[in-house]
C-alpha cells in the first residue's frame, strides 16, 4: 500500500518535477521510473476513456487492454531513450569468412553498452559499412525491465530488416600461455661491520638465466569502468658447483674447492583492481591498485668432498612471502579492428627510518589479436625489477633482482 501511495504522489507532482532541477538530481534509474509513470498516465487517458461502458468479454475491451500493455512498453522505451539517449554503434567490424558484422552499441549519453552481431551479404555489407561510418543509419531499439536490455533489435537498410543478435560485452577473460624468461639476474649481499660479499646467484652457481614457464592471467569486468585482474607464474632454479675462489658470506668463509648447492623457487602472484578513467571507442586509460606477492623458497648447502666421505659446513633454507601494495597505470589502444595494444605498469616504493628501503616495478606490454569475440592470441614483453635493503645493528643485507622475457598466450573470453 505504501508503495502505491508513493507512486501516486510521484505522478501528481511529475509535471512540476520535470520542469525543475529536482528531476536532474535523481539518479538515472529513478529518472527512468518517474518519467515512465508520467508517460503511462498521459498515454493511457484515451484508452481509459474508451474502456468505460464496455464489457470485459467484448472484443473491443480485449483489444484496448492489449493496447494498455503496449503503452507500458512504449512508455518505458521512451523514458529510457530520453534519460540515456539513443543507442549508436561505437565500433563495427565485418568478417568476410562468415559474412557477419560484429560490433558494439553504446548509449548516446553513456551508461550502458552491448555487443551485437548480424548477418549481411558481402555485396551489401560494403555499402552499409560506409553509411554507418557516415552516421546515416538509425537503429530501432527496445528496452525492458529496470535494466537496459536490447531485445529484438532490427536494423533496416535498403528496404530489408536485419535482426541483431545482442550480447553483454565480455565480462570474463582468461589468458593461458607461457613466459620465456630471457633474463634472470639476482644479487644478494650481506655486510657485517662493513665486511661482506655480494653474490650474483646466476653467475656464481650457474643457475639458469633462460627458462620457459607457464603463465596464467584472468580478468573479470563488473561493468565498463570496473574490473579485477589476477595473474600467476613460477620460476624454479637449482644448481650445484665447486667454487674456485674464496667466498665470505654471512660471516662464514668458504675456501676454494668447497662444493655449494643452491635452489631458489619463486611464485609471483598479482591481484589488481582496475578503474577505467577515460574511454573512447579506441582508447582506454585506467588506474590500478592491488598487491604484488612474491613467494620465495631458497636453500643453500656447502661442504667438502674428502675422498669417499663428505663434510657439510653449512645447510640453510628459508621461505619468504612478500606481499607488496602497488599502484599503477594502464593504457589500451585499438590499433585496428581486432588488434589491440595494451600496456600496464605497477609500482611500489618504501623507505622507513633509514633502515629499510626498496622499490619494485612490474610492467607488461602486449599486443592482442581477436579472431572473434571469444578466442584470440597475444604476446609481448614483461619485466619485473626489485631493489631492497635492510639494516639492523651492525648487519646490512640487500637484494636486487631483474626478470624479463617474452610472453605468449591464447585468449578465451565470454
Amino acid at each position: 500500500m505504501m508503495r502505491i501511495l508513493i507512486r501516486m504522489t510521484i505522478v501528481l507532482f511529475i509535471s512540476a518535477l520535470l520542469g525543475t532541477s529536482l528531476f536532474g538530481a535523481l539518479d538515472e534509474r529513478d529518472r527512468v521510473y518517474v518519467l515512465t509513470e508520467y508517460l503511462i498516465k498521459e498515454k493511457s487517458k484515451e484508452v481509459d476513456a474508451a474502456l468505460k461502458g464496455l464489457t470485459p468479454a467484448s472484443p473491443e475491451y480485449k483489444a484496448l487492454e492489449a493496447r494498455k500493455k503496449q503503452i507500458v512498453i512504449e512508455a518505458r522505451n521512451e523514458a529510457i531513450a530520453t534519460v540515456y539517449g539513443k543507442p549508436k554503434f561505437e565500433s563495427l567490424v565485418y568478417d568476410d569468412s562468415s559474412e557477419m558484422f560484429f560490433g558494439r552499441i553504446v548509449s548516446e549519453k553513456g551508461g550502458f553498452e552491448r555487443d551485437v552481431n548480424f548477418y549481411m551479404p558481402k555485396q551489401r555489407a560494403r555499402a552499409f559499412k560506409k553509411k554507418i561510418d557516415d552516421g546515416r543509419i538509425e537503429i530501432e531499439h527496445a528496452f525492458e525491465d529496470d535494466e537496459l536490455v536490447f531485445k529484438e533489435i532490427e536494423l533496416s537498410y535498403a528496404g530489408v530488416a536485419y535482426p541483431l543478435h545482442v550480447n553483454m560485452p565480455n565480462t570474463f577473460t582468461l589468458k593461458l600461455g607461457g613466459y620465456f624468461v630471457g633474463v634472470q639476474d639476482t644479487e644478494v649481499y650481506t655486510r657485517k661491520n662493513g665486511i661482506g660479499a655480494t653474490l650474483n646467484l646466476q653467475k656464481l652457481f650457474d643457475l639458469q638465466e633462460q627458462v620457459s614457464v607457464m603463465r596464467v592471467s584472468a580478468s573479470y569486468k563488473f561493468n565498463p569502468k570496473h574490473r579485477v585482474e589476477v595473474s600467476w607464474y613460477a620460476l624454479r632454479n637449482s644448481s650445484s658447483k665447486q667454487i674456485d675462489r674464496e667466498i665470505v658470506f654471512d660471516g662464514e668463509t668458504y675456501q676454494a674447492g668447497a662444493k655449494m648447492e643452491i635452489y631458489m623457487d619463486s611464485d609471483i602472484y598479482k591481484f589488481n583492481y582496475v578503474y577505467s578513467a577515460y574511454r573512447t571507442n579506441k582508447l582506454e586509460l585506467s588506474f590500478r591498485v592491488g598487491l604484488h606477492v612474491t613467494s620465495i623458497k631458497t636453500g643453500l648447502s656447502a661442504g667438502y668432498n674428502l675422498h669417499t666421505a663428505s663434510e657439510t659446513l653449512r645447510s640453510d633454507s628459508v621461505a619468504v612471502t612478500a606481499p607488496l601494495p602497488v599502484v599503477g597505470l594502464g593504457f589500451d589502444y585499438e590499433i585496428m579492428p581486432k588488434l589491440d595494444l595494451n600496456f600496464a605498469v605497477d609500482y611500489f616504493a618504501l623507505s622507513y627510518d633509514s633502515k629499510v628501503s626498496g622499490a619494485m616495478s612490474d610492467s607488461l606490454l602486449t599486443v592482442d589479436y581477436k579472431f572473434n569475440r571469444y578466442v584470440g592470441v597475444g604476446g609481448g614483453l614483461s619485466r619485473t625489477q626489485m631493489r631492497f635493503k635492510g639494516s639492523a645493528e651492525e648487519t646490512e643485507v640487500g637484494l636486487r633482482t631483474d626478470i624479463a622475457g617474452i610472453v605468449g598466450y591464447m585468449i578465451f573470453s565470454y
